[in-house]
């Protein structure tokens, strides 16, 4: 084996994911790989199963491919469908197409002072931490990021829409900070409130800041509050998910083995974090708990999942935010969690600021980073007024007063009167179905 370290960075679109699970949990798990067989230029692919792992961190590869690996091959990466990561690295064919790899966990502890887990998490090492992380995960690369995380973070209402419309929330932030860093914390923190208070809004500030990149390609003038680079190791969206599907994605993050059962998870997350304690605050952040696929879902990945890893995980740093409105079509779900939660409700008074839901209601009504040419709304003194009536009649919901401040935004061709301005927000569920826009929460 060698490293190469390259004398300048590759296009990002051509870096692949890397995961350094144990040789054992990767024992029937389905792999692919891409070689050159017997001096073929155009090169030809292979498959099959992990079959067995076998000393010194090699793993066995059994063919159930049409074309097998034969010589040719060596060197080339190991994917792994299950982690959605490189892996291993081909080192040995044999006479029946079959194959054996080498795990990149035995190639990190073969060169530790490579770093080879630090190119799964780039973005720590770009902030500048020392300590490597044993987390894979990365925002770039979950496809939550451009469905969920970024555009609930940007306050708007697609990824493809340009701006920066996230404002305030200083109190409610600082607060999941601290709680974050808190060492030794045991309990888990749930962010809730009533619908459209912004729920997503402010895990989804925690998730996106905590990026190198995005946090990188912030407004000069975005002076919210930010996460620490780094921070954030895994962010999961449960809607329509079952509480395994959390689960192995939490397992995939760690590098853990992929559970079979619930109760695998919180053993097999703290072995793959001991190998690597780094002592680093490590935040697990988990969105729309109450859009589980069913409610009984829901409860498991509580009582199963979160509870199990924030009570057994803490001393590695563990920590896991949670975003869930009170209720779901089950009942209470705050009530779940008993006493082992810390809850934050953003109804609070502490936690809402009226002048947060105006500077909110400007930024979409100027449409703040995609600027409308010729906007009615360009000069403030004329948007302030109409923000603040906007946000009056909105009653606290982030949701709804948003909604109607793009759409003046983006299609009044002279200000509207704010005295004229009238609108009752309707219950949220029907509001969804006849608005039929795509809202953050």
């Amino acid at each position: 084996m060698a490293i190469l370290v390259l004398a300048e960075q590759v296009p990002p679109e051509i870096v692949a994911p890397l995961r350094c699970p144990q040789a054992t949990a990767m024992v029937g798990d389905v792999w692919w790989s891409f070689g050159f067989p017997n001096g073929d230029m155009l090169g030809n692919s292979s498959t099959g199963t992990v079959g067995e792992a076998l000393g010194y961190g090699w793993i066995r590869l059994d063919t159930d491919s049409r074309y097998p690996v034969t010589a040719g091959y060596s060197g080339a990466a190991l994917w792994s469908p299950a982690y959605a990561a490189v892996v291993g690295m081909i080192g040995q064919a044999n006479s029946k197409g079959d194959a054996r790899a080498i795990s990149l966990r035995q190639v990190d502890r073969c060169m530790p002072k490579q770093n080879l887990r630090a190119l799964a998490t780039w973005s720590v090492e770009a902030a500048g931490e020392a300590a490597l992380a044993a987390w894979g995960w990365v925002l770039e690369q979950d496809p939550e990021a451009i469905r969920h995380w970024r555009p609930r973070a940007r306050g708007v209402t697609i990824d493809a829409e340009r701006g920066f419309r996230f404002r305030g929330r200083t109190a409610a932030l600082t607060e999941i900070l601290a709680w974050s860093g808190r060492s030794g914390e045991r309990r888990t923190m749930v962010v809730t409130g009533s619908p459209g208070a912004g729920k997503s809004a402010v895990l989804g500030r925690i998730v996106t800041t905590s990026d190198i990149g995005i946090a990188a390609s912030l407004p000069v003038d975005d002076s919210a509050i930010r996460a620490p680079l780094g921070s954030v190791v895994c962010a999961v969206h449960v809607k329509g998910k079952s509480a395994l599907e959390v689960a192995s994605e939490i397992a995939r993050a760690a590098s853990a083995s992929l559970p079979d059962q619930l109760s695998d998870l919180p053993l097999e997350v703290r072995a793959a974090l001991a190998e690597r304690a780094t002592g680093r605050s490590s935040l697990i952040v988990i969105d729309a708990l109450d859009e589980a696929s069913t409610p009984e879902e829901a409860e498991s990945i509580i009582r199963e999942i979160i509870l199990p890893l924030a009570e057994t995980c803490a001393d590695l740093g563990v920590r896991v935010l949670v975003g869930c409105r009170a209720r779901d079509d089950g009942g209470d779900l705050l009530a779940t969690f008993g006493s082992a939660a810390k809850i934050l409700n953003l109804d609070d008074p502490e936690f809402f600021e009226e002048a947060d839901l105006v500077s909110y209601v400007l930024a979409t009504l100027q449409l703040a980073g995609d600027e409308r040419p010729s906007s009615p709304y360009a000069n403030v003194c004329i948007a302030g007024q109409v923000a603040q009536r906007i946000a009056s009649l909105a009653d606290r919901n982030f949701l709804i007063a948003g909604i109607v401040a793009r759409t003046h935004g983006l299609y009044d061709q002279y200000p509207v009167d704010p005295t004229e301005v009238s609108f009752t927000p309707p219950p949220l569920k029907q509001f969804f179905i006849t608005s039929c826009v795509s809202c953050p929460r």
